[in-house]
């Protein structure tokens, strides 16, 4: 798709139309013939436009911080977002990112907030929303967060690599566990952070 079909295709939209044009590669790369690799960026490109499109729907005009659009802290949000749409198969991580675009511009949270989110959704891969997906069952049937809990809710993980996993999402301020204490392997007991709930909310789990 050309530069100006995609303006055209997006211009009843303030917000849509002024991402477009902060896309660094839709004037360039994306007016080439297409192979596969463009298929796939144009595609994600889409993706990630038709989910702000959907966040925004129904959206007054006046709601949204038009100053706000035209500032670096905008500027620096969306050029993360288009840049990490690209890099990540996840259509969850688009299905964020839209979200991320709905918060600023209706000034839902800060800047640095949302920031602090992209972040996090960045270093998201298949197998880390295929855990928080069975990390947020395991919370809502009640049962402790452990390696053993979570491997027996789940097939093809045993409680170690499980329990690997729980202390990753600790490393990314998802999780907690209490220190100094002595446990055997798969039964350490975690308790998600505030960040957790917002993550998944924003993935769309």
């Amino acid at each position: 798709m050309a530069f100006q079909d995609i303006i055209q295709k997006y211009e009843g939209n303030t917000v849509l139309r002024v991402i477009v044009n902060l896309i660094p590669y839709v004037g360039g790369s994306l007016d080439v013939a297409l192979n596969k690799w463009s298929q796939i960026k144009q595609r994600r490109i889409d993706e990630l436009m038709g989910a702000i499109n959907e966040e925004l729907e129904g959206i007054q005009d006046d709601l949204i911080n038009k100053s706000y659009l035209e500032s670096d802290e905008f500027y620096d949000l969306v050029y993360q977002i288009v840049n990490n749409a690209l890099a990540n198969r996840c259509p969850e991580t688009r299905i964020a990112y839209a979200k991320v675009v709905r918060s600023a511009v209706l000034n839902e949270e800060t800047t640095a907030n949302l920031e602090d989110i992209i972040r996090q959704v960045e270093g998201m891969r298949e197998k880390d929303l295929f855990f928080l997906r069975a990390l947020k069952s395991l919370l809502l049937s009640g049962r402790d967060l452990t390696g053993e809990a979570l491997s027996s809710s789940i097939t093809g993980y045993d409680s170690l690599e499980c329990e690997r996993m729980l202390y990753r999402f600790e490393n990314l301020g998802l999780l907690e566990h209490p220190r100094n204490m002595m446990t055997r392997l798969g039964t350490m007991v975690f308790h998600k952070l505030p960040l957790f709930d917002k993550l998944v909310l924003y993935l769309g789990l």
